[in-house]
């Protein structure tokens, strides 16, 4: 399958299931075979009022975001619910953005996108980023999971601060700084590992397919053998858990283990 979702996010529209035929094996991505996804518009609300709160306290709001998708898809929400804040974009966020803006055919609601991206400050040097930090307002930046980019810049100076946020927007893989963050409460700031007394949170704006649409693929193609990757141990488990009880011949192969079809 290759990462899907059936669900329209704010870029796309979700992939068309219906179309698809049988098949005799079904290798499918297993990311959140454990759960389903929340509702979008209650979690797009939940984050622009969490974003605000940081405002109000008079604190920088870090959202931490992938490139290629989501950090526009931030811009886009930010945007729509009239965010009271300056909007600084950094780091690879801006070359998608340049790529959505020059194909807007590709994307669901291109005109409403292009104008959220030109209200915001585009991060051109040191002095814009040190700028974006005196006063309270929003940073989208890469990386999503704090394993690099411009992130790096900014933690240094709001990891102290109680009043500021980090906002991760996507899926944390196992052993990342930001799954280490969520798991832990504790980050490596300039490569001393800290406490931080800034708040963070987790929002679930995922592109993957939640169980539901996992199981629907599968009932669709109707495989006489399920293969389950790209997905967390224990997430892979319980997918083939409830695969079995749907009747399907399912597994989830290990690394370096030989399969016969």
């Amino acid at each position: 399958t290759g990462d899907f979702r059936a669900d329209d996010t704010r870029m796309h529209f979700g992939a068309d299931i219906k179309k698809i035929k049988s098949c005799d094996v079904l290798i499918t991505e297993s990311t959140y075979g454990n759960r389903d996804h929340p509702d979008r518009k209650q979690t797009e609300k939940h984050f622009v009022e969490e974003v605000q709160d940081t405002i109000d306290r008079g604190g920088t709001a870090l959202v931490s975001t992938f490139a290629v998708g989501r950090s526009a898809e931030m811009i886009d929400i930010l945007h729509e619910y009239k965010l009271n804040a300056d909007i600084y974009l950094d780091g690879m966020c801006q070359k998608a953005a340049r790529v959505y803006l020059q194909y807007p055919q590709y994307v669901k609601n291109s005109k409403f996108l292009e104008k959220s991206l030109r209200k915001v400050h585009w991060i051109k040097n040191i002095g814009m980023r040190k700028r974006a930090l005196k006063t309270p307002s929003v940073i989208v930046t890469t990386s999503g999971m704090l394993q690099g980019g411009p992130v790096h810049f900014y933690l240094p100076h709001i990891y102290n601060d109680e009043n500021s946020k980090v906002f991760l927007t996507g899926y944390q893989v196992q052993d990342t700084p930001g799954r280490k963050l969520l798991d832990t409460g504790k980050i490596a700031i300039d490569g001393i590992v800290v406490q931080p007394k800034m708040r963070f949170e987790r929002f679930d704006f995922s592109s993957h397919a939640g169980q539901k649409e996992l199981l629907e693929m599968a009932r669709k193609t109707n495989p006489q053998k399920i293969l389950c990757v790209h997905g967390d141990p224990e997430t892979l488990k319980t997918f083939v858990a409830v695969l079995k009880q749907e009747g399907f011949d399912a597994t989830a192969p290990k690394l370096g283990e030989e399969i016969k079809l």
